[in-house]
């Protein structure tokens, strides 16, 4: 892609992955929703889009308006920490990744993913439950479901 528009046509790129945006775009539209929030320089738009996903972080998510699905379901909270309790996670550390959920009835045959993702959105790590072991065939209709991870390779900076 960074070739075509080298050579002068028009791309329309789509992500979330600033790092690609960053290298292939001079020109970004950020849209939320459907609305036009920002337009302009890569370096701006991409700025101030990472400096409202910190702004998001700091939302609990019980709170946070831009969620999905049918409500029937819902995680109410996601705490990920070194195993030991820590909340600074280095290379090397597992990582204890607690999740605290309700639903308005028993719920059967759950999946889980779960990805870590650095400020730009490039994911850094998955969690998937159908491949590391999977959850019993019916849980209860509030819970906490709690992974202890293999040591992980993340690098430094938020995520």
């Amino acid at each position: 892609m960074g070739e075509v528009a080298r050579e002068g046509r028009t791309v329309l790129f789509v992500s979330h992955n600033m790092t690609t945006i960053q290298s292939l775009c001079e020109r970004v539209v950020w849209l939320e929703q459907g609305e036009l929030r920002k337009e302009g320089t890569t370096s701006k738009v991409t700025a101030a889009y990472l400096e409202d996903s910190l702004a998001r972080e700091a939302e609990p998510l019980d709170h946070r308006a831009d969620r999905g699905g049918y409500g029937s379901m819902r995680v109410r909270s996601i705490t990920i920490e070194d195993a030991g309790g820590g909340s600074v996670i280095t290379t090397g550390s597992r990582l204890r990744i607690t999740l605290r959920y309700a639903s308005s009835a028993p719920i059967r045959h759950l999946r889980a993913f779960v990805t870590i993702s650095a400020l730009d959105h490039a994911a850094i790590y998955a969690l998937n439950t159908d491949s590391d072991g999977g959850l019993p065939e019916q849980l209860p209709s509030t819970g906490t479901l709690t992974c202890v991870t293999s040591p992980v390779n993340v690098t430094a900076g938020r995520c």
